[in-house]
């Protein structure tokens, strides 16, 4: 006779961590200065491919008619494509940052509050009884 269980493949009786003791908000900050700095260069890179063009109009017997100037990328369809999924992505990224913040940003209000340039956990121990005392 065997014995059957159950497996459960999270456990469920886990305590949920606090995310402000377990992100590093400076480090945070530096994604997200990354990200932005990644979406302005797509952006300028885009922004660099568009030129203006000109474009002479002919009557049928090959006289110049006028000149039509126009304004035109110069990438196809495809890269184009390419250039909005990093957009995307680098978006969908820095708001992920932007959530994790929110979580640590009171802490980091109050580390800035108390202006003490000591060791990481002093800071935070500082920070805390600052945010306690409001």
């Amino acid at each position: 006779m065997s014995t059957s269980r159950v497996i459960t493949p999270f456990k469920r009786n886990k305590k949920p961590t606090d995310l402000r003791t377990h992100l590093n908000g400076a480090a945070l900050l530096g994604q997200l200065q990354k990200h932005l700095t990644a979406l302005e260069t797509i952006d300028t890179e885009l922004s660099n491919s568009i030129q203006d063009f000109s474009r002479e109009i002919l009557d049928p017997e090959g006289k110049v008619l006028r000149t039509e100037t126009y304004r035109s990328t110069v990438l196809d369809k495809e890269t184009i494509a390419v250039y909005h999924t990093r957009q995307a992505g680098r978006k969908v990224q820095i708001d992920t940052t932007l959530k994790m913040l929110n979580k640590v940003m009171p802490d980091l209000k109050a580390i800035e509050t108390t202006d003490d340039i000591g060791n990481v956990a002093d800071r935070a121990l500082l920070a805390f009884a600052e945010a306690a005392k409001r």
